[in-house]
């Protein structure tokens, strides 16, 4: 069995880690399948489908918040404001070609790149929701009408 992962700590919160625990996340968060991860955490058996299984109980079971996995990955609130305010700065950089060699070049800014970073940001605060929403006929309420089967043989259930 291989050593301990060093970038896993031995306790989260208030819990504490297994070497198999921590050798599980160790693969986990290299984004390999659950099965490797249980695989790699020591387990023995050689059924992709029962260790992806046992593989899920025990992500269950350590229940760790996706923040404590940034904090783990080295993910810090700075270093992402950081990497935010480096995006929100981004340039493109233009070639000018003449005969196939280039003659010049020149940097603009990347307004594309920056408005995907002004929407991760916001998202990020929670200024902008994935959401659509859908009214009726001049905003009003959703009617729905059911019409019956012209013939028996015509009807199925719908399972609301």
């Amino acid at each position: 069995m291989p050593a301990s992962p060093q970038d896993i700590p031995k306790l989260i919160g208030t819990k504490k880690l297994t070497l198999k625990d921590r050798r599980f996340l160790d693969y986990y968060l290299e984004g390999r399948p659950l099965w490797q991860c249980e695989q790699h955490a020591g387990r023995g058996s050689k059924n992709r489908q029962s260790l992806a299984v046992a593989g899920y109980g025990r992500l269950k079971k350590l229940n760790i918040e996706f923040d404590q996995l940034l904090e783990i990955k080295g993910l810090s609130d700075n270093l992402l404001a950081e990497k935010l305010g480096e995006g929100l700065n981004s340039t493109r950089c233009n070639f000018a070609t003449f005969r196939g060699k280039i003659t010049d070049t020149l940097e603009t800014p990347d307004f594309s790149a920056r408005a995907k970073f002004v929407e991760l940001l916001g998202k990020a605060k929670g200024r902008f929701k994935d959401m659509k929403e859908v009214t009726g006929k001049d905003g009003g309420d959703i009617i729905l009408q059911v019409i019956p089967p012209r013939r028996a043989t015509d009807r199925k259930e719908i399972d609301l």
